[in-house]
Formats: structure tokens, sequence, C-alpha cells
């Protein structure tokens, strides 16, 4: 029997928001027809507009490695830029980075930090040619 691949989809906020739910549903039905179903999802919402004293992404990186401590994640994919911040503050090796509108504007902010970045030509053909970009 195959092992499954365990992804954990990081949203900035509320992952049932319309638009990160939207995003949500078609990470997933990417990546179950690309892994033809061998892979386990796990969410967590960082609610980071909630929340925004000093020691909270601290607090938050010591919970989630604790937390999946026995479900080490094989791939974690960030939605919006304040979980990219913190997969680029945790021990994740690499962090992908997969780019496609506004391509410069992202490169430029990203100059100097430790990502990997790719760019993503068929963008526009929708969310699942930057999974397989990545």
């Amino acid at each position: 029997m195959t092992r499954r691949l365990n992804v954990l989809l990081v949203f900035d906020e509320d992952k049932d928001l319309p638009g990160l739910a939207v995003i949500n549903r078609t990470l997933r039905q990417v990546l179950r027809s690309e892994l033809k179903d061998e892979v386990e999802f796990y969410s967590e919402s960082l609610q980071a507009s909630q929340f925004r004293d000093r020691e909270y992404p601290r607090l938050l990186r010591d919970h989630l490695r604790d937390k999946y401590r026995d479900k080490r994640p094989d791939l974690i994919i960030a939605v919006m830029e304040p979980s990219l911040e913190e997969a680029l503050t945790s021990r994740a090796d690499p962090v992908i980075v997969v780019v496609g509108h506004q391509r410069q504007e992202i490169e430029n902010v990203l100059a100097g930090l430790p990502a990997r970045i790719v760019h993503n030509t068929n963008f526009v053909d929708g969310l699942g040619t930057s999974l397989k970009a990545g």
C-alpha cells in the first residue's frame, strides 16, 4: 500500500471566507486529481488580522510544531502573504514560492529571503498550473 502524502494548507484568515474557500477547494481538487487520492489534507487558519501581539507568531509556530509532530507534513502550502511569512520563519526547507501575476513586485518583496522562486508562465490557466510549476 502506498503511503499517503500529508499536505498542510495554511491560510492567513478563516479558510471558509469566500475567496479562501475557493482556493481551498481548488487546491484539494487539483492535488487529489494529480496524486490519485493518495493525499491526506490538514488545514490551519492563522487568523492573522485578529492577533497582533508580537509573541503570537512564535506561540503559533510552537503550537503547530507540537500539533504536527507525529503527522509531519510532506508539503505545506501557504496561502497569502502572512502564511508565507510564517513558512519563511519555520523550519520548512525548501520554501518554494510560485509567482505568476505581479511577478516582479513579489520577487522584489522576497529578495534576500530564504525562498526559491518559481515563475508560472501559465498562471492565467488557473491555480492548478501553479501547483504543477512548484
